[in-house]
């Protein structure tokens, strides 16, 4: 086969993958920014926050499809990618579009984009959640290598463990919140604690 064919051959491939679903998706969703928004909370014209997040998921999945040989990263990405425009249609359509939802329980997604960049308690808050979730994560890992170690050099200490951690297991970590609510003094404790509960049973 010559240089000229596999070219052909390759640019033909490269086309027919581009040239699917998700690029209907991420067209359509260019197509719907002519429509008239209907809902107070948009100002008209393009969503900008919202297809800045379609064109760069766009970008990524056009990057993917022409660099990835593999077949497999292909398809996980091309699933991804388009249930996440697909989301971002149905969401413009039923809320800034159509007017379907309430707009005060569902806003646009150009509205809630806008209040997620805008607002500046958004990076502290971040940040209060991810040291709650690491305390409650590392506390439980602590706790699980120490009594793993435990179970390891004593068989009958490692038998009563296992019976008392099957029975921890059984009890879903939503049944700690109201008795955590009722018995710690602060919230924050109170996600440690159920974060830490939710971890343990998973260690």
């Amino acid at each position: 086969m010559s240089d000229s064919s596999i070219k052909k051959d390759r640019g033909s491939w490269t086309v027919r993958r581009i040239v699917n679903g998700t690029s209907v998706l991420y067209l359509v969703l260019w197509i719907i920014q002519f429509l008239p928004d209907k809902t107070k909370g948009d100002h008209g014209g393009v969503a900008v926050y919202t297809m800045t997040l379609a064109t760069i998921l766009a970008v990524i999945f056009l990057a993917v499809t022409v660099f990835a040989y593999r077949e497999k990263i292909y398809i996980t990405a091309k699933s991804i990618i388009g249930t996440i425009l697909a989301v971002l249609l149905v969401w413009a359509l039923l809320t800034a579009k159509f007017n379907i939802l309430t707009e005060s329980l569902f806003p646009s997604p150009e509205v809630v984009f806008r209040q997620l960049l805008s607002d500046s308690r958004l990076p502290g808050d971040v940040m209060s959640s991810i040291k709650t979730m690491a305390k409650g994560y590392l506390t439980a890992l602590v706790l699980g290598l120490v009594l793993g170690s435990l179970a390891g050099m004593s068989k009958s200490l490692g038998s009563s463990l296992n019976y008392i951690t099957t029975f921890i297991k059984l009890i879903p970590p939503v049944v700690y919140i109201p008795y955590a609510i009722a018995l710690l003094p602060h919230y924050d404790t109170v996600s440690v604690f159920v974060i830490f509960m939710s971890a343990l049973r998973a260690l």
